[in-house]
């Protein structure tokens, strides 16, 4: 595991009530899924965003929380079982180096997890291939960890693989922008 993946052992710290106050999943993600959406969040973590996902897609859509450490995925499980909603989420382990996903989808959220990618390039391109036309996208990365010049390699990634810049998204100590396919 490379050591820039978040430890599991934090992760009580993606889902404390000032966390959620300062990047709150619901306002983010507003207007982004719709009722009956197929949708992914690259880099679960603990689940915090996939339960704002699964309660948007509604029971006849799905979220499938991608992660590569088991126990983020374990924590996102046990989230979505106390909400109720396990039924509209799968729980995939991913590896370092591939995403794995095969099923077309509407939304992709890829929150402050791209920095530890090792190939972002490859990353972007398993994005395209299972976001459906116009889908969206989108990537948030913390502003401490990664500034604006890497931030805007990234994007030109994405830009040199189809996507168009849907517009911008305000996220507290973040970087974010929403892109479409």
């Amino acid at each position: 595991m490379s050591s820039k993946v978040y430890p599991w052992w934090l992760s009580c710290f993606l889902g404390s009530k000032l966390r959620k106050i300062l990047k709150n999943p619901a306002k983010i993600l507003e207007g982004l899924i719709q009722e009956g959406d197929k949708a992914v969040d690259i880099g679960c973590g603990a689940g915090v965003f996939s339960v704002e996902m699964a309660k948007l897609v509604g029971k006849s859509g799905k979220v499938i929380c991608v992660d590569i450490q088991e126990k983020m995925l374990e924590y996102a499980d046990e989230r979505a079982r106390k909400e109720g909603l396990q039924a509209r989420m799968e729980f995939h382990q991913c590896q370092s180096d591939e995403v794995g996903i095969k099923e077309e989808v509407d939304f992709i959220l890829a929150f402050h997890v791209v920095h530890e990618v090792p190939d972002v390039n490859k990353l972007i391109k398993e994005i395209v291939y299972i976001l459906r036309a116009g889908g969206k996208f989108l990537l948030a990365e913390p502003k401490g960890h990664v500034n604006e010049e890497e931030f805007n390699q990234t994007i030109r990634i994405a830009y040199d693989n189809g996507f168009k810049k849907e517009g911008d998204l305000k996220v507290k100590g973040s970087i974010a922008i929403i892109l479409k396919k």
